[in-house]
């Protein structure tokens, strides 16, 4: 997804372009896969989430509700919702199927940034300009816990791959990994100069995440050591979103120098 308001499907080995949807009326902020591979939903300034289908005519679904930007949109683990984030300060539950709107979140008092789903779906992890982070019980609709150690607004959230832990990022330049079950924070980490634009865990270890910034960079992290892994640079501009691949080989990037 692009500032040029279209989302575009690459082939990983040739780098082509092999498709390009259009729709959204100004910039997308976010793009991520179903389940099954074959659609994509998205999040754009436009105040919409919209739902494409990745063979056929570019057809496409749009969610309409919100009365801001929509800064994330991700699907459920079982991909029959989608939840979005929005600058109104709240998250959107829709049928991913219908396009209705199921439930509205609200608790944050400033724009929604970023909204993850647990790996089985049944906690939502969202995070704020108010510089919180908090979880949510997806059948009953509730807030369950909310951290506060951030300085600044939270800009992404992830869940660990065994769901037991959420990893957060900010502008306050730090990293942070949260426990659920002690609902304590377990470690912060401060490498990034700057602010930190995105992380993720890895699919299948739970002890290993990803963290990009604004300094160009993006580092791979083991929850038990202070110190990064490995600091991957090439990015002439600020890493705008980070990725890794299901069995967690890979790992995509990409960055406001229009490089991914």
């Amino acid at each position: 997804g692009s500032n040029d308001k279209t989302v575009r499907l690459w082939e990983i080995e040739t780098g082509r372009n092999a498709k390009t949807f259009q729709g959204h009326d100004q910039e997308i902020k976010s793009v991520k896969f179903h389940p099954n591979g074959n659609q994509i939903a998205s999040g754009s300034m436009d105040f919409t989430v919209r739902f494409w289908e990745l063979e056929g005519q570019q057809s496409f679904r749009a969610f309409r509700g919100h009365a801001g930007f929509v800064w994330w949109a991700v699907l459920s683990p079982d991909g029959k919702e989608i939840a979005s984030a929005s600058a109104d300060r709240t998250i959107r539950l829709w049928n991913s199927e219908t396009g209705e709107s199921i439930a509205i979140l609200k608790g944050h008092t400033a724009p929604v940034t970023a909204v993850a789903y647990s790996p089985d779906g049944k906690l939502l992890a969202s995070c704020a300009g108010d510089g919180l982070v908090k979880i949510w019980d997806r059948s009953t609709k509730t807030e369950t816990s909310t951290f506060s150690e951030h300085k600044g607004t939270v800009t992404s959230v992830a869940f660990s791959a065994d769901g037991k832990s959420v990893v957060s990022g900010g502008t306050d330049g730090t990293v942070k990994v949260w426990d659920l079950a002690t609902k304590k924070l377990t470690r912060s980490f401060d490498e990034h100069r700057g602010v930190v634009t995105a992380v993720a865990f890895h699919p299948t270890d739970q002890t290993k995440f990803a963290s990009a910034g604004a300094d160009k960079t993006v580092r791979l992290w083991s929850v038990s050591k202070a110190e990064p892994e490995k600091s991957l640079t090439g990015h002439t501009a600020s890493v705008s979103a980070i990725a890794f691949s299901k069995d967690g080989r890979w790992l995509a990037s990409c960055g406001a120098d229009k490089k991914v």
